[in-house]
């Protein structure tokens, strides 16, 4: 196939991209660089030249985004440019909609023009909010209660709307996606901040930071610590894979969680790195954060079901691929 990748600099879509490389196929890919940098973008072309092709642009110029489809001649785009951190899009509301939703309306009214027609969808369990039944699955009304999700559940509406008309579209609610690409080519640099959970947890066991810090361990869970469903990035892109598949055999637009349907807490979390660092962490309990969900976990039954995927990997092997990288 050739398959055209916006935000391919990042952690999710570089990863995504390296596997599909290694599997023959031809990929174009843009980035802007704004919450990533160019290492993974140059281990791509030096270890894919051929089949390899990258525009450093942003998606909301419309002009030279249609230039770069238009020349790809892609089968397919898979869209996970955006900006991601819950806490800064609160403080950051305009820039998160203008990156996140502007960004994704030019994507659709570019893709249109070039008559690329099938779109895979980079969201979020952050859509879902807080949800009293737990897993949930892709029925739940969304709830989304921070501004980040609130992108998100907009860009499903724009892309809904457009999948009623000539788009054929998936969109994947990804729930929290940790672990290192067995390449290593794209993983989260400790010195870029705010870090993501396992970021936080390297810099504390590099001595970069001094503890690790959960926020909050009064919450309505067993040992009070938030509960999230920890998906390796390997898995996830797996999830990818078998999106692409199910919409080259003619299936309609649909929505799918990627998770594991299994809720771990952030204490499960430490203890899991622990085992596998052979050392204890220092933590430290601060106050929850605001737009902090106190349960969140995946009932992946549909994806399972109906594109035949389903995360095999641990927060054991977690660790593990997330200390090997940061240790070399």
């Amino acid at each position: 196939m050739r398959i055209y990748i916006t935000g391919i600099a990042g952690y999710i879509g570089g990863s995504f991209a390296t596997e599909m490389l290694k599997n023959g196929h031809t990929i174009f890919g843009c980035d802007n660089f704004s919450n990533s940098d160019n290492s993974g973008v140059s281990a791509l072309s030096k270890n894919f030249p051929n089949n390899f092709h990258f525009e450093k642009l942003d998606i909301r110029n419309d002009g030279a985004l249609l230039n770069s489809l238009n020349s790809s001649d892609a089968d397919c785009v898979v869209h996970f440019a955006a900006l991601k951190n819950i806490a800064e899009s609160e403080k950051n509301q305009e820039l998160y909609t203008q990156n996140n939703v502007d960004g994704t309306k030019i994507l659709l009214s570019s893709m249109r023009e070039a008559k690329i027609k099938s779109l895979i969808f980079s969201s979020s369990a952050a859509v879902y909010g807080n949800q009293d039944k737990q897993p949930v699955n892709e029925e739940a009304e969304p709830n989304p209660i921070s501004h980040y999700a609130w992108t998100k559940m907009i860009c499903e509406n724009l892309i809904k709307n457009e999948s009623r008309k000539w788009l054929k579209a998936v969109i994947l609610r990804y729930f929290n996606p940790l672990g290192v690409h067995k390449e290593q080519f794209f993983y989260e640099k400790l010195d870029n901040k705010p870090r993501n959970v396992m970021g936080n947890i390297i810099a504390c066991y590099l001595g970069i930071e001094p503890f690790f810090h959960i926020y909050g361990n009064d919450y309505p869970t067993k040992d009070g610590s938030a509960i999230r469903d920890y998906i390796h990035i390997d898995d996830l892109v797996e999830g990818h894979i078998s999106a692409l598949s199910f919409l080259g055999n003619g299936a309609k637009s649909e929505i799918f969680n990627l998770g594991t349907s299994v809720g771990k807490s952030v204490f499960q979390l430490v203890e899991a790195f622990n085992q596998v660092s052979k050392k204890e962490l220092p933590v430290k309990i601060s106050q929850r954060r605001k737009s902090d969900l106190s349960i969140s976990y995946a009932d992946s039954g549909k994806s399972n079901k109906i594109c035949n995927w389903k995360a095999k990997k641990n927060l054991i092997e977690i660790c593990e691929s997330s200390l090997k990288v940061y240790e070399k």
